[in-house]
């Protein structure tokens, strides 16, 4: 049977909202809701990932389990692989990315991936959805490069992530949103 681990990366320096994590929704960190959300899931280890000492305090005063990472990585990929080689290489055979800004994220949708995963023998994934055309040039949505359709159910590699890339109304690709935003705001 393959260990799963859940890893949520974290940071207040975000320049576009900053302290994000630590946003009240409904009087409860932003960072304790997708905490929560991934835990529903019975996924045995789930972790965040931060370097920030405020993150820290509030995930575990909150019943959760926190990594410190550096505060140098440039995405929240990096943060997840820092935790990932620090504690968890020689002990998890699968790793899911769940982005710390998704408060509304349905557990049913991680386990989902999970299950994909664990058929096609990826070892890191993350959830994506269709980009609404209003979203590709928004610096706000991640994005995904695939090579194939997105539809439900399927599995794909990405080639890239990124929030803004020139010439992508010209580049023949599939660009798909990282997030999910599957069920309105708490």
């Amino acid at each position: 049977m393959k260990n799963t681990v859940i890893i949520i990366p974290a940071r207040l320096a975000a320049k576009r909202f900053p302290n994000k994590p630590l946003a009240l929704i409904k009087g409860t960190p932003m960072i304790v809701h997708v905490l929560n959300r991934a835990k529903e899931t019975k996924i045995e280890k789930v972790v965040v990932a931060t370097p920030d000492s405020e993150i820290i305090d509030v995930v575990e005063k909150n019943g959760g389990q926190a990594i410190f990472t550096q505060n140098t990585h440039t995405s929240g990929s990096d943060r997840v692989y820092e935790a990932y080689i620090k504690n968890f290489s020689s002990n998890a055979d699968l790793i899911i990315n769940v982005q710390g800004d998704m408060p509304n994220i349905n557990p049913s949708s991680i386990l989902h991936l999970e299950k994909h995963m664990k058929k096609s023998n990826c070892e890191i994934g993350t959830l994506a959805i269709n980009l609404q055309k209003d979203e590709i040039n928004n610096p706000h949505v991640v994005k995904v490069q695939v090579d194939e359709e997105m539809t439900t159910g399927n599995f794909l590699i990405a080639k890239d992530f990124f929030r803004k890339k020139k010439n992508l109304k010209k580049k023949k690709t599939n660009i798909k949103k990282e997030f999910i935003p599957l069920q309105k705001m708490l």
